[in-house]
């Protein structure tokens, strides 16, 4: 997790060290499953990150391989996140419409789906207006205020950006089309 952070803010401090450990899986590793598990993932994304800013055109094995990890992967430590790490890495790419897939693709688990589903919504809807899916940025946006309906003060800025942008989704739906009877 540190490494994580650590790569998620290009502070680089002692992680190739710690990389190098877990590749050759002398980490410990807690037998349940949702405080360990295999390094394997932990390893794609820390390399999925290195590799993505300094790579440009199609995507890198890294990131496909942190892709495919995610798409089958059972549960394990970081499959919660995950996708939000990669729709993040395939956005710096720009490649939108597959960092949209990444953030559709979240955990629907009872015991972790809910940690980072407004995370997952703001980032869906963000991601659905810039590739033009105007009814699933509305759909996401929605979903993201009823579950932040209420929310603490400091909470309301998020909330605040979302419902703006949700207003301009709906005001250009209800614009009438360039040329088109009024």
């Amino acid at each position: 997790v540190v490494l994580l952070w650590r790569q998620m803010r290009a502070s680089n401090d002692g992680t190739r060290s710690l990389r190098d450990r877990l590749r050759a899986g002398s980490a410990f590793g807690d037998s349940a499953a949702v405080h360990g598990g295999s390094p394997v993932l932990c390893v794609a994304m820390l390399d999925a990150l290195s590799a993505v800013p300094s790579t440009g055109g199609r995507p890198g094995p890294a990131l496909m391989h942190l892709d495919s990890l995610l798409a089958v992967a059972p549960y394990q430590f970081g499959v919660d996140f995950g996708n939000l790490v990669l729709a993040h890495l395939y956005e710096l790419r720009g490649d939108a419409p597959a960092a949209l897939r990444a953030v559709r693709r979240r955990p629907y688990d009872w015991d972790t789906g809910p940690l980072y589903l407004t995370t997952y919504l703001r980032a869906e809807g963000q991601l659905a207006a810039l590739t033009g899916d105007r009814a699933g940025a509305a759909r996401a946006y929605r979903r993201f205020l009823a579950l932040r309906d209420g929310a603490d003060p400091g909470m309301r800025g998020a909330s605040d950006s979302v419902r703006v942008a949700l207003d301009a989704l709906d005001s250009r739906s209800t614009k009438p089309a360039p040329g088109a009877p009024r």
